[in-house]
């Protein structure tokens, strides 16, 4: 009879012992995500980071964005998210001025999608300076004081953080997301755009878990 009792246990707890292994390894370090080599302490131990690193030249930037605002829409509430214009090389550096400088403003809301939109569905690259202007002009922001945004020691201070970051996580390329200062997930290794914030989640988790 004893017997019989632990045969009946095991089959009840098998289910979920397996579900329990399953979802331990249902994103695995290496394959899904890197595990970064020089990962560096959180400004805030209550939240854990997210940063996204991208460029507006970057179709798979463009590809990834309805994806990151869905995921926006319904993030933990101990998620604190950033987005970091990537100046991975000089001719980047135009458009991480751009983005800062509405960041500064505290415009980026009003105006990121349609810069996204300019750039890789109209095909207007905006990579110079006057063209900028020109197209924040005719949004009705004041040209001068954009064009003063662009230029400051705040907005480069901003641009040499973000190389140093890139240099750090030894960033060759965008979209690259990073969690907690020691993941970085890229839609190759989450098995597409529409998988990869189901892997930030997973991190996400397993970080919260630690606090």
């Amino acid at each position: 009879m004893k017997a019989f009792l632990r045969l009946v246990l095991l089959f009840t707890l098998l289910p979920m012992m397996s579900f329990s292994f399953a979802a331990d390894e249902l994103y695995k370090a290496g394959v899904n995500y890197e595990v970064l080599a020089n990962p560096s302490p959180t400004e805030n131990s209550d939240k854990v980071q997210v940063d996204e690193f991208f460029w507006y030249g970057c179709p798979h930037c463009y590809v990834l964005e309805p994806h990151l605002v869905a995921w926006l829409s319904k993030k933990p509430a101990n998620v604190e998210f950033k987005r970091i214009p990537a100046a991975l090389n000089p001719s980047w550096a135009i458009h991480a001025k751009f983005y800062y400088a509405m960041e500064s403003m505290g415009i980026v809301d009003q105006h990121h999608e349609a810069v996204f939109d300019v750039i890789q569905k109209e095909h207007t690259p905006l990579m110079s300076e006057p063209e900028i202007l020109d197209f924040m002009q005719k949004r009705g922001v004041d040209r001068a004081k954009f064009q003063e945004a662009m230029n400051s020691f705040e907005v480069d201070g901003l641009i040499r953080r973000s190389n140093q970051l890139a240099g750090q996580y030894r960033l060759n390329g965008v979209p690259n997301v990073i969690v907690a200062n020691k993941y970085r997930v890229d839609a190759a290794m989450a098995g597409g755009a529409e998988n990869l914030f189901k892997v930030v989640d997973f991190l996400i988790a397993k970080e919260s878990k630690k606090n």
